[in-house]
């Protein structure tokens, strides 16, 4: 029993290292906490109109073994210009579908830890595309800890058949660490 709590306290002491390390080298993005996105997830459900979009950054592997339900998946393989745009793609159908334009939109983005969904997010900040949306209500979120930090709260996430499961793709092996160990999938 004691050998598991020094485990977990030493992967939590490295994910908030990491993290500190990620919110430096992207200072620009604002974080939002797992209980934050939670929140949103949970009130959103009671009603037709979403206020928020859910994006997972990771490759199509890590995604299939497990994602948050309704994420919408943006390959991390592919070129800026492809990610970029998926996301302004999908952004725009929810605005035009949207008919109280006052109320904001959140997205929520998240990878592994946050380091590629912050990337994302400074790539998309910085886009000609998105220069007027992001001065309506629009908002922008990188989920603190990303995946990993969600499912080591105990948090559900779904396989690539929307079945619950309980594991998720390490990333790799130094990363994976971060994870609980009975969270980790192994190939």
């Amino acid at each position: 029993m004691a050998q598991s709590s020094s485990s977990s306290g030493n992967e939590t002491l490295s994910m908030k290292i990491i993290l500190a390390g990620i919110g430096k080298r992207f200072s620009k993005v604002t974080n939002i906490s797992t209980n934050e996105v939670q929140k949103s997830v949970d009130d959103g459900s009671d009603t037709d109109e979403k206020r928020y979009l859910l994006f997972d950054v990771r490759e199509k592997k890590e995604f299939d073994v497990s994602h948050i339900a309704d994420a919408t998946f943006i390959d991390e393989s592919h070129s800026r210009n492809q990610k970029v745009g998926a996301v302004l793609k999908v952004v725009q159908e929810r605005m035009t579908q949207n008919d109280n334009a006052n109320n904001p939109l959140n997205v929520y983005m998240y990878c592994s830890i946050g380091y590629r969904s912050s990337a994302l997010i400074s790539e998309i900040v910085k886009d000609k595309e998105f220069e007027v949306l992001l001065k309506s209500n629009l908002r922008f979120y990188n989920m603190e800890g990303g995946i990993f930090q969600w499912v080591n709260e105990g948090r559900p996430i779904v396989d690539c058949n929307n079945d619950r499961t309980n594991y998720v793709h390490p990333y790799n092996g130094v990363f994976g660490k971060l994870l609980f160990k009975r969270h980790r999938y192994q190939d």
